[in-house]
């Protein structure tokens, strides 16, 4: 979320910058308003790698995407706008690589964890055999198999399924490997097993909500186009896309960390549509 609030803000900065002095630098550019924002970018581009998460790579990587296309469709004829954009976050992701790497290096309180490509790598390869990997794809047929029986309404909450994990933990107190669990990892399943189709629709009608509120706190903060309350608006949409994209394989919509964010998404634009009506 955080990512895809920086990057649009760091977009509307350059731009800004560059229509307001023409000859500007790329050094002078990023020496005046892009430092603390390019700060923060790395440290959240560290982060999210730090994270070994697959699925937040995937969402990220989805909506980095979608951002990179609306970017290079609304600069298509300010190269150089489009090209001081992607040198910065280009440097960003370049930074939070080096902060890995030093941080690693520091032997607090030992040197055994030491960050490198191929724990990055390994990450993405063997999907199919590594082991949090190969557990959800056994579970995936289960789901199926239990929301086939009561597809409509679910099962409601504390519903388990038992399945074949290859959790070395549950390996450790179950060698045959059977797991009985209420948590699923494939997001939508875990909302169609609990609140059947009917529920998950409803929700997804509720995000789509919360999109249109978005898009009409921009559309009423058209004003203050090209400012960080505007790059707030913009990146918070793209975040709730790519929290969208990552509930996939990891649930987040219905944790609540992502439920938080729906709410503080849903708040902050309820308010920013009352500040722009009150001003009127």
């Amino acid at each position: 979320m955080l990512l895809c609030v920086l990057a649009v803000m760091i977009a509307y900065r350059i731009r800004n910058e560059c229509i307001a002095n023409s000859n500007i630098s790329l050094r002078t550019l990023f020496q005046k308003s892009m430092v603390m924002p390019l700060f923060l970018l790395s440290g959240s581009w560290a982060s999210l790698i730090l994270s070994f998460s697959r699925s937040l790579w995937l969402g990220t990587m989805v909506i980095g995407l979608f951002i990179f296309l609306i970017t290079t469709w609304s600069w298509r004829v300010n190269k150089r706008h489009l090209t001081a954009w992607i040198v910065g976050n280009g440097v960003a992701i370049t930074v939070s690589f080096f902060l890995l790497f030093s941080i690693s290096l520091i032997p607090i309180p030992s040197s055994e964890g030491a960050f490198t490509i191929d724990s990055l790598t390994d990450r993405v390869k063997d999907i199919q055999d590594e082991a949090a990997a190969a557990s959800r794809w056994n579970l995936l047929p289960v789901l199926a198999t239990v929301i086939a029986h009561q597809p409509l309404l679910g099962y409601g909450f504390g519903k388990t399924v038992t399945y074949v994990s290859h959790d070395p933990r549950v390996l450790l107190a179950h060698t045959s490997g059977e797991y009985v669990t209420y948590a699923f990892e494939w997001g939508y399943l875990d909302m169609m097993v609990k609140l059947g189709l009917l529920g998950l629709l409803v929700y997804l009608c509720m995000i789509r909500e919360l999109f249109f509120q978005g898009l009409s706190a921009l559309k009423r903060n058209t004003h203050e186009r090209g400012t960080d309350t505007y790059a707030l608006i913009s990146g918070l949409i793209f975040g709730i896309g790519a929290l969208l994209v990552i509930h996939m394989f990891t649930p987040y919509l219905n944790h609540p960390l992502g439920i938080g964010l729906i709410i503080f998404c849903g708040l902050l634009f309820e308010r920013l549509s009352i500040m722009k009506d009150t001003r009127e």
